[in-house]
């Protein structure tokens, strides 16, 4: 993918069910932890960050991803199985948006930081690009 990059997360799994670790992400200022449901076919997203990086992890089933970069216009969209765990790391300015595919509540685990320059709070700016 253009906008977004895609990380492998490692898991790790017994029958209890299973683990992942995520990177380590150094010096990140200003930042927001959520973790926000979606019903099936709800959406959530539809809007941008000019200043922070927005790590997410999907879990719990499958969900339309949608992606476009607010400065060259390129978009995309990718469906994430639900299956494989992935961290999506949004660079500012990539507005994103989540659908929820599947036949169950799915969450996203979100984390929004900024490492360098000044210390500016978080902020979301609306584009929609999914309904």
């Amino acid at each position: 993918m253009q906008n977004i990059e895609l990380i492998p997360l490692p898991t790790r799994k017994d029958d209890r069910g299973w683990v992942i670790s995520l990177p380590t992400i150094q010096n990140l200022g200003q930042a927001n932890l959520h973790i926000p449901s979606l019903k099936p076919k709800a959406v959530r997203g539809n809007h941008y960050h000019e200043h922070h990086t927005e790590a997410v992890i999907i879990l719990g089933g499958k969900c339309l991803v949608a992606t476009r970069n607010r400065l060259s216009g390129i978009s995309e969209e990718f469906i994430y199985d639900g299956i494989n765990k992935l961290l999506l790391l949004i660079p500012p300015n990539i507005t994103h948006a989540f659908k929820n595919i599947s036949y169950r509540s799915i969450y996203l685990v979100c984390y929004c930081y900024r490492t360098k320059g000044e210390d500016i709070p978080v902020s979301s700016i609306s584009d929609q690009i999914l309904t």
